[in-house]
């Protein structure tokens, strides 16, 4: 530059520069060690979830190797990592489930050390980075609208799907495919392999009704997207003229009927490879063989239902005869409905279908058990069955599949 001349500051200046007023006592040192047992270090507010430790070393990885070298990660997928305790040389400890990804990561540390170690959820398959279903906030109906004209020029349609389990989901697709196509790939992302295309239609709101001029909010499924021209759909469960609780019927009575009728509806818990794979904890009392009732909470990624003590850190199971079961040797998991006319087990009306019980096959380890537990309350216990239910289907897909291959190989 000429003499006198301002130099403005660089990027690496103003990094510099926000780096020197970084309060390193808000802050904890992670080492993260990736799949290849590189170790990567930096530091992470001390407030910082797991799942956002997940995040931020996708992106120190990225920073620091340019996404160049042997090592492949899917930076654009952080949902499909786990972090793990670490066990020793880069290798996790496989003996814990993965991390609560809502909890602090600083919990889970060792006094001042904090290792862990960076794995792909096994049985996950990563998305391509532009077919990711977009997590936004409310205002996602506009966000839909400025993406889709923005892919209008791509032959591509972004709609807004509103989901039963009161999500939602931003989807694109090419605008050639039929409704009932397009019905058929979100399904099979968020519930797997299950063929439950028939039971389920696509509703759109009033105002978009009367625009498109339809007799009901139902959408043919065999209409073209790019005729649509709608934002925002609905999925919701077909009705049928036998159905007990026939169309027309208000959602608050439907509510209603559902808690006199007692069982939840599992189907409104909607599951894919990754939400059904990611650790989570209940609280949960668990009767033993003698039939003392014990504190336990029931944690469950997708490869293990874990019994630990109450209060126990997470992931650590303290003294319990039985610390964990596979999915794979779960052979029956069911509401159990107490009765109220027995002295022992007379319950109220409103513990109905808190209970559940696991019958596993003979060949798991330890044999053939049950476990009857009961949860805090209806909705966790249509969780715990329909998470178990929708993990052990895909664990027994995934052995048949393998059982095929072996065979084709021989």
């Amino acid at each position: 530059s000429e003499e006198g001349e301002e130099i403005a500051p660089s990027l690496l200046s103003k990094e510099l520069e926000s780096t020197e007023k970084f309060d390193p006592k808000e802050t904890i040192p992670l080492k993260v060690y990736l799949p290849d047992k590189s170790p990567l270090e930096f530091r992470l507010d001390e407030e910082a979830t797991v799942e956002q430790a997940i995040e931020e070393t996708l992106k120190e990885w990225f920073e620091s190797t340019g996404g160049t070298g042997g090592l492949k990660l899917h930076t654009h997928a952080p949902q499909c990592y786990e972090l793990r305790l670490h066990e020793g040389d880069g290798d996790p400890d496989e003996d814990f489930p993965a991390l609560d990804r809502s909890g602090k990561v600083k919990n889970f540390g060792d006094g001042d050390e904090y290792e862990y170690v960076l794995c792909l959820i096994m049985g996950v398959t990563v998305p391509p980075a532009d077919s990711i279903s977009l997590n936004v906030s409310n205002s996602s109906s506009s966000r839909a609208r400025m993406l889709s004209r923005s892919s209008v020029m791509s032959g591509k349609t972004i709609i807004k799907v509103n989901l039963p389990n009161k999500t939602h989901s931003i989807t694109e697709n090419p605008s050639y495919i039929t409704v009932r196509s397009m019905m058929e790939k979100l399904l099979n992302q968020k519930i797997g392999f299950l063929p439950l295309t028939d039971e389920f239609e696509f509703h759109v709101n009033d105002s978009d009704r009367k625009k498109l001029g339809l007799m009901s909010n139902i959408v043919d499924e065999d209409t073209i997207l790019k005729d649509l021209q709608v934002d925002e759909l609905f999925l919701r469960q077909k009705n049928y003229a036998d159905d007990p609780r026939p169309d027309g019927i208000s959602k608050e009575k439907q509510e209603k009927k559902g808690e006199e009728d007692g069982q939840p509806d599992l189907a409104s818990f909607m599951f894919d490879d990754i939400t059904a794979g990611r650790y989570k904890e209940f609280d949960v009392v668990k009767k033993n063989k003698f039939g003392r009732r014990q504190e336990r909470t029931m944690g469950i990624d997708n490869l293990k239902i874990y019994n630990m003590k109450r209060g126990s850190p997470s992931g650590f199971a303290g003294k319990v005869f039985t610390a964990f079961k596979l999915i794979s040797s779960v052979k029956r998991i069911d509401f159990v409905k107490k009765e109220t006319g027995g002295f022992f087990d007379a319950v109220d009306e409103e513990e109905n279908f808190c209970s559940l019980k696991i019958e596993f096959d003979e060949t798991s380890e330890g044999g053939a058990t049950t476990w009857d537990i009961t949860a805090q309350n209806k909705t966790e216990c249509a969780e715990i069955i329909a998470k178990i239910r929708f993990l052990r289907d895909k664990s027994k897909q995934r052995s048949m599949l393998a059982e095929i291959s072996k065979r084709n190989v021989a």
